[in-house]
């Protein structure tokens, strides 16, 4: 018999290393340990879509932002009052906190697909929402970079240009 490590152990040592790597590479850890420092990890599936400038003075600007739940669970509590349905949801700049657009009461928020409902409490999976978002700004600029923070850890970023 020779003296050392087997051809075997050595296979199975590299078959666990390989399993493993390709685990580490395919599920969410792995997405976070790659995410870029800074950058927002959509572990709950919340993507921004898109955003424009719907308004802006010296002082204020009125971002209308659409976001989408891409994952698979609801995001917020279903059953929840339809007037405080965005009370769980914080939307920020660099320049501070956002309030979000309310019209008597209620706020300025759309469903944009055809068996979407935000009226039940939650963003569904695959929902679409839009709303309108004030935020403060500072000088002329045109770049209002927008941090979303909604319940159950969801957060997503967008970059908005006008």
């Amino acid at each position: 018999m020779r003296a050392g490590v087997s051809r075997t152990a050595v296979e199975v040592v590299i078959l666990i290393a390989g399993v493993a790597l390709v685990l580490l590479v395919a599920s969410p850890v792995g997405k976070m340990i790659s995410a870029q420092p800074g950058k927002p990890t959509p572990i709950s599936g919340l993507q921004a879509m898109d955003g424009f400038v719907s308004f802006k003075n010296e002082t204020h600007v009125a971002l209308s932002i659409v976001l989408r739940n891409a994952g698979t669970r609801p995001i917020g509590t279903v059953g929840s009052d339809r007037r405080r349905i965005l009370d769980e949801w914080v939307f920020t700049t660099g320049r501070g906190t956002c309030s979000v657009y309310n019209l008597g009461g209620w706020p300025v928020l759309y469903a944009l697909c055809r068996d979407c409902d935000y009226r039940d409490g939650a963003m569904e999976p695959y929902e679409v929402w839009n709303l309108v978002v004030i935020c403060p700004r500072e000088g002329r600029t045109s770049s209002f970079p927008l941090q979303v923070y909604g319940p159950g850890a969801a957060r997503t970023a967008l970059t908005v240009q006008g």
